[in-house]
């Protein structure tokens, strides 16, 4: 065996030291290059979003940015604004106030709007919140951006609320704005809905301005069942220039006192003949109202004016609106429900090509057989009848046999049975009954076994039924251990049709804060 040099022994001995030398060089050459790759990238989409953010600023959000869905937000420009959104609303938030331009002011905060849409940040919106309110303290914003900013804090405030402090100074701002800025702050109260709100919008419903008066009555007002809107009411339709709003408010027409003052509007001979006629028709939206009709031309006076007014023999008219009415839960309940039988709609995509198209076609077939199967089921609880499977053979019983209309009671009883009936539209917009305009005292109890009992869903018509349509409120506390669980389940929160109950019913709003509702009835319920 031969003698080993020295420098080789050398060499060997340092060969692992040198292989892990070149290892962690070569692994820090690459981590280089790759860092610099995304330094680069990182730069590239940061310059891109730049650019979506001038964009915005010049010309504004587009067409299909207001859909707030990344899925089909196709535009290159919107979805480099949705992947840096927090960036993005700082650049917008300090252009939005400091912008030279007016027109670049606004766009930005146009764009906001859209960036913090129901699918935003709940974080960004609530900063937006608080950014947007603290803005109206300062009073610096032009007319234009300060409408603009109303309109984002109504949509921002749906879902996220406002506290007391954030109320009191949109409250304030809207009293303090001009008549031009209180259009658009009367949309934000209407949103808000609360006591001191609604009674504000009542104050300045009188007003004669042509554009405030839309902001006023065309908005969710129209909507309340609240009782002491009906003075209101009562003065607006004295009003000849408010009275054709308010004779749009379905509180008239749904409930006993404002069919009353229907009645008076309509057989009123110095009205304007157009307007009577359509408080007529808001007496035809229900059964009472059209039976109130029918009482009243049998008084000579009451039944000349109203034939001077519609024309024709009114009773028949009457007679014929009242059948009609009637016929809901008969031939119409049954066609309704028998034709949601292997129904056929075309796709709502004809030629799809895209993924996203086909999946689009898919859900609804999907949908349209959920549909057909749940009428199914249906016919078959309310019948009885096992063996009828498709809608030719549910059409022929029809035909054969006329069965009777069904009653309200039955109608009740069957969703109290299976609660899943509700899905059916047919059964859902029944179970919350207009047409009835009131509660048949025998429904009354099962409407409130539904509400203590049935599931999420048929406790929320329930008690719509029962707010909307009697007197009574003991189911209030029920409204309120619904969103109370909602807000557990949904920690989005969401805009929520409890909360909206609990507007239109009673001109109350606190929003998510469940111990406040509570207090508030509390309070209520100790009243004499």
């Amino acid at each position: 065996m031969g003698v080993q040099k020295p420098h080789l022994i050398a060499l060997a001995r340092s060969w692992p030291r040198l292989r892990l030398g070149a290892l962690i060089l070569l692994v820090a050459l690459v981590a280089l290059v790759f860092g610099g790759i995304r330094g680069i990238s990182q730069l590239r989409q940061r310059y891109r979003v730049n650019q979506a953010v001038e964009f915005a600023q010049t010309a504004g959000p587009g067409s299909n940015w207001w859909l707030n869905t990344i899925d089909f937000a196709i535009d290159d420009n919107y979805r480099a604004l949705l992947s840096d959104r927090e960036r993005v609303f700082e650049i917008l938030i300090r252009s939005a106030v400091d912008d030279p331009e007016e027109a670049r002011r606004v766009h930005s905060v146009q764009t906001i709007r859209v960036i913090l849409g129901p699918r935003g940040s709940s974080t960004l919106r609530k900063r937006g919140l608080n950014w947007a309110i603290g803005e109206l303290a300062e009073a610096r914003l032009s007319p234009a951006v300060e409408t603009e900013l109303a309109t984002a804090i109504a949509e921002w405030a749906r879902i996220e609320g406002l506290n007391s402090t954030q109320r009191s100074v949109i409250l304030s701002k809207s009293k303090s704005a001009s008549p031009a800025l209180l259009r658009a702050w009367a949309h934000v109260l209407t949103t808000i809905g609360g006591r001191e709100e609604m009674e504000f919008l009542i104050s300045i419903g009188d007003t004669h301005d042509p554009t405030l008066l839309l902001a006023v009555h065309f908005s969710a007002l129209r909507g309340s069942c609240w009782p002491p809107l009906l003075p209101a009411l009562k003065r607006w339709l004295d009003d000849p220039m408010v009275a054709p709003h308010a004779l749009k408010y379905s509180l008239l027409s749904h409930s006993s006192e404002g069919r009353k003052l229907l009645l008076a509007y309509a057989i009123a001979a110095n009205h304007p003949a157009k307007l009577r006629q359509r408080a007529v028709e808001g007496l035809q939206e229900t059964i009472p109202g059209t039976k109130l009709l029918l009482d009243a031309i049998e008084t000579p006076n009451f039944r000349e004016s109203l034939a001077n007014n519609i024309g024709g023999d009114p009773r028949a008219k009457f007679q014929a609106a009242l059948a009609k009415l009637e016929e809901r839960n008969g031939k119409e309940f049954w066609s309704e429900l028998i034709g949601a039988v292997d129904s056929q709609y075309p796709n709502q995509l004809p030629s799809p090509t895209t993924d996203i198209e086909k999946a689009v076609n898919k859900a609804g077939s999907r949908a349209r057989q959920e549909s057909s199967e749940q009428a199914l089921r249906c016919l078959k609880w309310i019948t009885g009848r096992t063996d009828l499977q498709t809608q030719t053979d549910w059409q022929s019983w029809y035909v054969t046999t006329r069965t009777s209309a069904l009653a309200q009671r039955e109608l009740v009883a069957l969703v109290l049975k299976h609660p899943e009936a509700l899905g059916q539209v047919a059964i859902l917009r029944r179970i919350v009954p207009h047409h009835l305009g009131e509660l048949p005292a025998d429904c009354i109890p099962l409407y409130e076994q539904m509400a203590r009992n049935g599931p999420p869903a048929s406790q929320y018509w329930a008690c719509m039924a029962l707010l909307h349509y009697t007197p009574k409120t003991d189911v209030t506390p029920l409204v309120i251990n619904l969103l109370s669980q909602e807000q557990r389940d949904n920690s989005a929160k969401t805009s929520s049709g409890l909360l909206d109950l609990l507007k239109r019913r009673f001109a109350e709003n606190f929003y998510w804060d469940v111990p406040a509702w509570r207090e508030w009835w509390a309070e209520q319920d100790r009243r004499p």
